[in-house]
C-alpha cells in the first residue's frame, strides 16, 4: 500500500480534537495510510533530520509532503526544551543571518537531491516565507509574521521547487488573526488557545489543500500551484 510521509511543523500536524475533522492532514488521514512526522515549532533542521530517518522506508510510489517552518528556528538536541532563556541565549550569541539562509539552502537543495537520486515524489510547501523584502526588522521570525503588516508580494522564499504550493500558509492563518496586536496575545494565543486544526480556521481552505494532495497522489506531477487562485476559482 502507497503511503503519504508528511515533514514539517504544526501546520502539518495531524489534529484530531473533537470538533477539528476538518483539519487537512486529518482529512488526508481517512483517505490515505499518512505516516505524520510533523511535530510543534519544529525547526528546518529537524524536518531534515525527520526526513533522513525515514527516507530509506520511502518508495517511489509514496508521496511525501515537506512544509518548510520558520527559518529562524534552530536545533537543540533531545531533552533540551526550547524556552525563553534558550531562546534568548541563541539569539543573542549564535543566530547569524547570512549563514541561516545558507544552512536553509543547503538543507533544500540536499532534499532535492535525495529525491533525485531515489525517484521519489515530493509536493512542498511553506509554513512561512523564507524572508521579506522590505520587512520590519533583519531577523524576523514567526512572531512577525503574525504580528506584522507584511504583504504578500513581500515574501521571499530561498529555492523553488518542481512540485510546489505557494504562497506560505501563514498568509491564510493571519488573516484570521489581524486582532491580535502584541507579541503577548500572539504567543499566548498560538501556545495555549488556538483550537484551529494546523492554525486555519477556514474550512474551504483545508479542502482545497485535501484536493490538491489528492491530484499529486493520482497525477504524481502538480508544477507550481497558486493557492490564492485555487480557493478563488478552483485551478
Amino acid at each position: 500500500m502507497s503511503k503519504i510521509y508528511t515533514f514539517g511543523d504544526s501546520f502539518f500536524c495531524r489534529w484530531v480534537e473533537t470538533g477539528n475533522e476538518y483539519g487537512w492532514i486529518f482529512q488526508l488521514a481517512q483517505k490515505y495510510f499518512v505516516v505524520d512526522t510533523a511535530q510543534p515549532g519544529a525547526s528546518n533542521y529537524e524536518i531534515y533530520l525527520n526526513f533522513l530517518k525515514y527516507v530509506n522506508d520511502i518508495t517511489p510510489e509514496d508521496t511525501i509532503i515537506l512544509g518548510w517552518s520558520d527559518p529562524s528556528r534552530f536545533y537543540v538536541n533531545s531533552g533540551i526544551s526550547k524556552n525563553e532563556k534558550t531562546y534568548e541565549l541563541y539569539y543573542k550569541n549564535f543566530y547569524n543571518s547570512a549563514l541561516s539562509r545558507l544552512y536553509q539552502k543547503t538543507i533544500m537543495n540536499e532534499i532535492k537531491r535525495i529525491i533525485k537520486e531515489k525517484n521519489l515524489k515530493a509536493l512542498f510547501f511553506w509554513s512561512f516565507p523564507s524572508d521579506y523584502i522590505e520587512g520590519p526588522k533583519e531577523n524576523t521570525n514567526w512572531l512577525d509574521a503574525i504580528l506584522s503588516n507584511i504583504d504578500i508580494e513581500r515574501y521571499q522564499y530561498l529555492e523553488n521547487f518542481d512540485n510546489e504550493v505557494k504562497p506560505a500558509l501563514v498568509y491564510f492563518s493571519k488573516k484570521e488573526v489581524e486582532h491580535l496586536t502584541s507579541e503577548k496575545e500572539i504567543i499566548d494565543y498560538f501556545k495555549n488557545t488556538d483550537k484551529r486544526p494546523n492554525h486555519i480556521g477556514n474550512r474551504q481552505l483545508h479542502d482545497e489543500l485535501v484536493r490538491i494532495v489528492s491530484e499529486f497522489v493520482k497525477n504524481r506531477s502538480a508544477g507550481q500551484i497558486d493557492l490564492i487562485k485555487r480557493l478563488t476559482n478552483g485551478t
